[in-house]
């Protein structure tokens, strides 16, 4: 997340093949709800239900770390 610039992206998938980028204000929205990942990892066309897991949990990790003061020192 780039305030300054109004920006924010995260990438889901490079387990095994290439990485999809997400971005824009409703894609990050999405990121917030299980509903939203999920439905989010539905368009990367994620099969494997534990790439999903992973990916849905980093995807959570990421979001506390940008929700967390410490995050944005970054």
């Amino acid at each position: 997340v780039d305030p300054a610039r109004g920006v924010a992206r995260a990438l889901i998938g490079a387990l095994s093949g290439m990485p999809q980028v997400v971005d824009g204000a409703d894609a990050m929205a999405a990121l917030r709800t299980p509903a939203g990942v999920a439905r989010l990892l539905d368009d990367t066309g994620l099969d494997d239900l534990y790439e999903r897991d992973v990916h849905a949990e980093m995807l959570r990790r990421a979001l506390a770390d940008l929700d967390s003061p410490a995050g944005r020192s970054a």
